[in-house]
């Protein structure tokens, strides 16, 4: 473990911490669910086991892909059907065109696990035999970045909540409605490599810690594509979806962290009842045009949203990574108080250990997916 970057550690190297603060904000919130207060628009305050197509409908319109839900009980037929209205939408939308693909991923997500680009109907359909599973349909939004986006605010009251996070103040603390703060800007760079006439694309991989990790998977996905030798200065994409475990790098992105980018968030928490605490995984032609209110949102996470800035190992440590997710895990209780104080009642342990129990169930059945299809 100890051999590579931190940011490949497993999990628990930055979450067992956790263990030991997490109870005492549960006593401090006199409930051990005090979690499931933080967003009350999201079931169990977004820990994990929540619908991202019932999250998808806080989203206003402007910023929200054409998303559908197959279920898995649905015939081939309507699984068509589903693909054909989608195409609908996306051009009626003025976002789309006849050959564009869709991204395919679960309703209920585990760590960015089987999220894939569809090119055309039959995909789909593979897909869903290989994973049987409530799953996403959702258009593919080309705009050039991604970022994720770590924002809290409070909750009915438009009052500054005072929360001192070690390192983790507000930096746009002048005026402006529902005084919400940004906490995590990342930027994503997509795995590429650039070709120099001598190697092919699996050396030059080989060249690279990150692409290193990714060579056996690739192999699998575009076969002897890997094999070919590409011209000088010739940049070769291979990938297209933000996440750290498919070789996407995570860049930390907070001195770029604006007025106006808080402003942008604080108006679109304001349209969204029931949310207090997240990142926005976004689109966007530039962080320019964010700050403007031109972006997307692929999804929004809840309790659970890391600050993701912290994988960005060129800029922070393993111990910043720790400070950061504790400081977090601060706020969340903090929040959750002030939920509770307001009204909002916290999911009762026994349901939350019921939810729990098939979340783990669930776990356990996509990574058998996984292993038994790759």
């Amino acid at each position: 473990m100890f051999g590579k970057p931190y940011e490949y550690w497993p999990t628990m190297a930055f979450y067992w911490p956790i263990y030991l603060w997490g109870p005492w904000q549960a006593i401090r919130a006199g409930h051990p669910c005090f979690f499931s207060a933080l967003n009350p628009g999201m079931e169990g305050g977004g820990i994990g086991f929540e619908s991202k197509y019932e999250i998808s409908k806080m989203i206003p319109d402007r910023h929200n892909p054409a998303t559908i839900r197959i279920l898995p009980g649905a015939s081939d037929e309507e699984a068509l059907k589903c693909w054909d209205r989608l195409r609908e939408q996306c051009i009626e939308n003025e976002r789309g065109h006849e050959d564009d693909p869709f991204i395919a991923k679960p309703d209920i997500g585990y760590r960015g696990r089987l999220v894939k680009i569809l090119e055309h109907p039959q995909q789909l359909l593979a897909y869903r035999r290989k994973y049987p599973l409530a799953m996403l349909l959702q258009e593919k939004i080309s705009w050039p970045e991604e970022f994720g986006i770590l924002y809290f605010r409070r909750w009915r009251d438009s009052s500054n909540l005072d929360i001192r996070a070690r390192g983790l103040e507000d930096q746009n603390a002048e005026e402006r409605p529902f005084k919400g703060t940004i906490t995590s800007l990342t930027s994503k760079e997509f795995l590429s490599v650039v070709g120099d006439s001598l190697h092919t694309v699996a050396q030059l991989l080989e060249q690279q810690t990150r692409g290193r990790t990714q060579i056996q998977r690739l192999r699998r996905e575009i076969g002897t594509a890997l094999d070919q030798i590409p011209d000088i200065n010739e940049r070769v994409k291979l990938g297209e979806i933000g996440n750290h475990n498919l070789g996407t790098r995570f860049i930390d992105a907070r001195q770029l962290i604006t007025p106006a980018l808080v402003e942008q968030f604080d108006k679109l928490a304001y349209e969204m009842p029931g949310f207090c605490y997240g990142r926005f995984d976004i689109k966007a032609q530039s962080l320019e045009a964010v700050e403007q209110g031109e972006f997307m949102i692929l999804e929004i996470n809840g309790a659970l949203a890391e600050p993701t800035h912290l994988y960005d190992a060129n800029k922070n440590s393993y111990l910043t990574a720790v400070r950061d997710i504790m400081a977090h895990w601060h706020i969340i209780g903090t929040l959750s108080r002030d939920n509770m104080r307001q009204g909002v009642r916290p999911m009762s342990v026994s349901a939350m250990l019921k939810k729990l129990y098939w979340f783990r169930s669930y776990a356990k059945k996509v990574k058998k997916l996984v292993s038994g299809n790759t």
